[in-house]
């Protein structure tokens, strides 16, 4: 039998994605009372995993907001030293090339900034896959007209918009429809 915490150093092994046979080298554990141990805490280790996402997302964002910072600010220093320089000094077409070198990376490291901010990633919801399973299949049945079911397996009545009724279908001219004219097709 393994301790508790052993088991724990499993989940948080297997959330930063390492190998069962790394995990089974590590911990000194068999393969298949860790494979057994992965079903058995798989909504731990998914948590997990999303958490570790989350976390790693945030770091990489803010690394990027600090290098868009530290480019921004070395620009205004190259900017300045241009605006400060006499066009007669030999280096001003290098300082050029480099502020101009400078704002390619901004509008890089920018371009990097706003695909971070645009993705989210997967934020555990605190639901268990069976009660995540029944909210979809509840979607699943209120989509098509049906009312949810509770975790007892039993109907609940919910609150809808009244549908607007269909309109009547247009009356058809009796000229066209009686006997002795056949409607036209």
């Amino acid at each position: 039998m393994h301790s508790t915490k052993t088991q724990k150093q499993f989940i948080q092994l297997r959330a930063e994605g390492l190998s069962l046979s790394r995990i089974s080298a590590q911990l000194r554990v068999s393969k298949p009372t860790l494979l057994k141990w992965g079903r058995w805490f798989d909504e731990e280790i998914e948590d997990l995993t999303a958490l570790e996402r989350e976390s790693s997302h945030e770091k990489i964002r803010l690394a990027h907001q600090a290098d868009l910072t530290r480019l921004a600010k070395l620009h205004d220093t190259f900017e300045t030293e241009l605006a400060a320089r006499n066009l007669s000094e030999i280096t001003t077409e290098k300082l050029f090339r480099l502020a101009e070198s400078l704002r390619a990376q901004i509008q890089s490291a920018q371009e990097r900034s706003r695909l971070l901010e645009k993705q989210t990633p997967d934020v555990p919801d605190g639901l268990t896959r069976s009660e995540r399973h029944r909210r979809r299949l509840n979607d699943l049945r209120v989509l098509h007209g049906l009312n949810p079911i509770d975790e007892d397996g039993d109907e609940y009545e919910i609150h809808r918009k009244p549908q607007n009724p269909p309109e009547p279908a247009t009356s058809v001219n009796k000229q066209e429809t009686s006997p002795e004219n056949p409607a036209i097709s």
